[in-house]
Formats: structure tokens, C-alpha cells, sequence
């Protein structure tokens, strides 16, 4: 049986994969799960997931002891000839070694050096200490300590923290204790362990798969570092060099000079041979393939100088899910208005809720805390729901508080629309669709709905520019989009027609994508097992340049 082993970095990619390891276990898959952290967010919901459907599943932490049928040996355990003259444990090694006492030739040489060694460690931390209160001295006068504040902290220049090490150890272990036939990625970017397990997989001749869970662009990441002053490139002497040694970690925005990751984390990826090509690039690594989920997407790796036979176009399992629950729409509206007691008669207004961003956001926003801007969203969606021209339902975000929107949206009256149904059964029964910069606009668009993104965070981002997308950056626009579209029918049915009409480009809804992902995935671990498919929906030009 060919066994698939999944890594999971973040919640959102657990959303999509774990849909991908359903898929191939009917095909009879031994389907195991990675997931790189302790401090993993939804570890406790997604195990239970895992438990359920008879997935093994990994996090550091937890014990890698793997008992044979007797439970008492590990069934990685060696064989030693030498075991045979040991009577079974009652004769002890020493009695088979030459009885002579052994030579003190290698002892004080040896014993020197670890002294030696012991020494040079605490002059180390002393001069470095001196040093400190040198530079501490001279930047009253000259503002230099900033610079070198990244060689003098914690006394080490290349320091990783344990966490990060601890964690590549256990990844490590669990790739050298099983035989599996693919890796599958959400994502891949760097730093992380997936870089680790790509190297060795390719070292072994593994083929490695990533199927992207988000859209990811370069604007993403300059947008989410430039406000970070960890990452510029004159902020410590280690930032400095790596920029000098490695300029391909450099990019500039806003009038910035920065860095992809630190100085000292640069030293390091480079040294073990893990930094990619183009650390600005997500996805960028030397992953055998990447299931591509669109024509819209093709187009851009293409346009980002991915090797073409990197890329296979194969649509995303979620369009599958769109399009079976597109059949079933009436009858899915019908079940959640019932369960939710609203009148199926009306159109649906669907938020998906935003997440809480502004610890990682260092920028000026409208607003000063998460709290008062999920008041700002609710307060909109009170009046939409007071016209009663639509009904409302919010869908948050998987690692949204719920206590915390419970409260917000209880004082608004508005707890009752809370739903955790399946996002892309939502999508299909809703008339418009707002969201926060989230990937789920993907699915409005290929279903053709009529979409607010409201970028409340400051990104910028236009990754969504479809025709029918209607994208603000503050509350007022919000509002009164928000007000034209659900009072002004003409300006609604002008909006879904222009999102029809590139629908096509962002998904591949003709129900085969699950079936192509499988073929790719058999193709991967060279299965014979192929399933026949109809590529009528491909731009034959794309087509030509994919190997489904």
C-alpha cells in the first residue's frame, strides 16, 4: 500500500488538505499527517479529525516510540551478531573485550581540549559583554548600537531558537521511522520545515507535492514585513552582511530596504543548504510538482518564472464541493434556512468574518483594537438586516474567538447568524459575498456572486480584481457599497453579470478536479491506476502546457 505522508503549517491549510486525504484513501492511500508545531492553533479539532478517519498523525511532542506486536520492542530495532555471545542478556559486553587496561595515551589530550574549549566559551561571553558596554557608550554619541544590536544579542550570531531546532528534529524522525511514497504541502515558504523535508525527499528520490490552500503574491509578504523594523537591512550587522553575501533576500518597498527573514536566519538556511531561489516568491522551492487550482493562477506562476514542468493544472478539490453543492443549492438553502429559521424566499447576504491581525499589523488603521472594528462589521450588518431586504448570515474564520464574537454580536442581535456550515455550501446559496482579503473570494467569483473585499488591515492587495469584486480599504466605502448593492437591483444584477463573466478564469468547474489531482498523485508515486477525463473546460493553450 503506497503511504502519503500530509505536513500542515497553519489551520487554513488542514481546511484543504484534509478534504485531499478523504479523496485518496478511497483509493486505498495510507494517509498519514505532519503537523510542525506544538503551538499548532485548531491541534486538539484537526487530531480529533484525524482519529476519526484512522489517520496517524504527528506533532512535536508527541512520542515517536513505535512498539512491535509484543509491545515491548521497537519495531526499528537493529540485529548485532555480537548478541549471540551474550547469553541472552546475562553476560555482560566488557567479558568479550581483551582484559588489558586501557591506554591513558588519548585521555589528557582529550581532557585538554574540552578545557580549553571551556575557556574559550567564557572569554567569549566576556568580551562580548566589554563590548556591549563599549558600543553602549559610544552610541550616546554616535547612533550605532542599533546596527550591531544583532551581533551582540545572546551572544551568538547564527542563534536559532530551540523551538524551531526541536521542531526539525521531530520532522526528521518522522521521515526517517516510515517509508512514505509523497509528500503533500499546503504551501511552502522559508524557513520553514517543509524546506527540510523537500531536501530529503529529494535526496531519496521522493517525489513532493504542494496544493496550495491560499493565493499567495509577493505583494503579500512586502505588504506584511515593511512595517517591521526586524527586517531591514541596516538594522543589525548581521542583516547587513547576509545582504551583502545574499542579495537575493533583498526587496524594497515603500522606501524600504529589506529583508525576506533575518540576518541570522538567512546564515542559517544558506549554511544547511535549505534557502530557495527566490525567497520573495511563495511556492518558490524545488518541489517535484504544484497542483495549480486555475487558469488565473497558471498564468501567474508562469508570469513568476516557475519551470513549467513544476506546474500541472488540475483545479481544486473546492470546486468539486462547489459544484455538487451549485446541484443541491435549492435543497442546501432550503436545510439552512430551516436550521437557522430564515426565510427562504429572501437573498442571502454571507460574511465571512475577519480575523483578528492586528498583532502582526504595525501600520496606521482606522481602528484601534479587533474589538471596535468587529463592532464597525456588525454595526453594517445590523442595518442590512433591520431593511430586511436580505438575510444575514457570518461565518468566522477557524481561529476566530468565539467568545469574544459571541459577545459583539449578541449586544448587535446578531449571534443567532452565526453558522459554522461547510464555507462553500454558504457560498453557493448566498447573492453576495463579503469577506477581508480572504481566499474563500476565490469561490464567489468562480461561482459567479457579486463580492465586497474590504481591506481593513491596509494590505492593498489586489489579487482579487475581478470584474464583479468591489474592493475597499475603509468603513465608509464599505458602507456604502455595502448599501448600493443591496438597495439598487440594477447595480447588483450589473455586478453579478460582470462576475460571470470571468468566472471561468478563476476556477475549473466541471467536477473532474478531484479526479485529475488523483492522477497526479498517481502519476507521483507511479500508480498504474489512471481515471479518464474530459478536459473540455481548459484554455487549450494552458492545456498545452500541463501534463494532465
Amino acid at each position: 500500500m503506497k503511504s502519503i505522508l500530509f505536513v500542515i503549517n497553519e489551520a487554513g491549510e488542514f481546511v484543504e488538505l484534509s478534504k485531499i486525504a478523504l479523496a485518496i484513501q478511497q483509493q486505498g492511500y495510507d494517509v498519514s499527517f505532519l503537523f510542525v508545531s506544538p503551538s499548532y492553533v485548531n491541534l486538539e479539532n484537526d487530531s480529533k479529525f484525524c482519529e476519526k478517519n484512522n489517520f496517524p498523525f504527528y506533532y512535536p511532542s508527541k512520542s515517536l516510540n513505535i512498539k512491535s506486536k509484543s509491545g515491548h520492542e521497537s519495531s526499528s530495532s537493529k540485529s548485532y551478531p555480537v548478541e549471540s555471545q551474550l547469553d541472552n542478556g546475562y553476560i555482560p559486553y566488557s567479558f568479550l573485550l581483551k582484559s588489558k587496561r586501557r591506554s591513558s595515551f588519548l585521555f589528557y589530550p582529550i581532557l585538554f581540549l574540552i578545557g580549553f574549549l571551556c575557556i574559550f566559551i567564557v572569554a567569549i561571553k566576556i568580551f562580548s559583554k566589554i563590548l556591549k558596554r563599549i558600543f553602549s557608550n559610544i552610541s550616546k554619541f554616535f547612533n550605532i548600537s542599533k546596527f550591531f544590536g544583532g551581533l551582540l544579542k545572546n551572544n551568538s550570531l547564527f542563534q536559532i531558537t530551540s523551538g524551531v531546532l526541536k521542531n526539525f528534529g521531530y520532522a526528521y524522525r518522522v521521515l526517517k521511522l516510515h517509508h512514505y511514497d509523497l509528500l503533500i504541502f499546503g504551501q511552502e515558504f522559508p524557513g520553514s520545515i517543509n524546506s527540510l523535508l523537500i531536501k530529503l525527499c529529494n535526496k531519496r528520490n521522493t517525489p513532493t507535492l504542494i496544493i496550495p490552500f491560499a493565493l499567495g503574491t509577493t505583494k503579500e509578504i512586502v505588504e506584511s514585513l515593511y512595517d517591521k523594523d526586524i527586517f531591514d537591512v541596516s538594522s543589525s550587522i548581521t542583516n547587513y552582511l547576509a545582504s551583502l553575501l545574499y542579495p537575493n533576500w533583498i526587496n524594497f518597498y515603500k522606501g524600504k530596504k529589506m529583508l525576506r527573514l533575518t540576518g541570522k536566519q538567512i546564515f542559517f538556511l544558506e549554511l544547511m543548504g535549505l534557502a530557495p531561489e527566490h525567497p520573495w516568491l511563495p511556492n518558490n522551492s524545488f518541489v517535484t510538482k504544484i497542483a495549480v487550482e486555475s487558469e488565473k493562477m497558471f498564468s501567474y506562476y508562469q508570469s513568476m518564472k516557475f519551470p513549467v514542468h513544476q506546474l500541472s493544472l488540475t483545479g481544486s478539490l473546492s470546486d468539486d464541493i462547489l459544484v455538487e453543492a451549485t446541484t443541491n443549492g435549492q435543497e442546501i438553502k432550503k436545510k439552512i434556512c430551516q436550521k437557522m429559521n430564515l426565510d427562504p424566499e429572501k437573498p442571502i447576504l454571507l460574511c465571512a468574518w475577519p480575523t483578528d491581525q492586528f498583532g502582526s499589523r504595525f501600520v496606521s488603521m482606522e481602528f484601534k483594537n479587533y474589538e471596535q472594528l468587529c463592532r464597525a462589521w456588525a454595526k453594517c450588518l445590523k442595518e442590512i438586516k433591520r431593511e430586511g431586504k436580505y438575510s444575514v448570515i457570518i461565518r468566522p474564520h477557524p481561529v476566530t474567538n468565539k467568545e469574544i464574537l459571541g459577545k459583539i454580536l449578541g449586544q448587535c442581535d446578531l449571534k443567532q447568524f452565526i453558522s459554522y456550515d461547510d464555507t462553500i455550501q454558504l457560498i453557493t446559496c448566498c447573492d453576495l459575498f463579503v469577506a477581508c482579503v480572504s481566499s474563500t473570494l476565490r469561490w464567489a467569483i468562480a461561482k459567479g456572486i457579486p463580492a465586497i473585499n474590504y481591506d481593513c488591515y491596509q494590505y492593498g492587495y489586489t489579487d482579487f480584481d475581478a470584474k464583479g469584486v468591489f474592493n475597499v480599504n475603509d468603513f465608509k466605502s464599505f458602507s456604502a457599497v455595502l448599501e448600493e448593492l443591496t438597495r439598487d437591483r440594477q447595480k447588483y444584477e450589473g455586478a453579478k453579470q460582470d462576475q460571470q463573466e470571468c468566472a471561468s478564469e478563476w476556477g475549473i468547474l466541471d467536477g473532474n478536479s478531484q479526479k485529475r489531482i488523483v492522477n497526479l498523485i498517481n502519476k507521483l508515486v507511479q500508480s498504474e491506476s489512471l481515471i479518464d477525463i474530459e478536459n473540455k473546460n481548459y484554455d487549450i493553450n494552458i492545456l498545452k502546457n500541463s501534463d494532465i
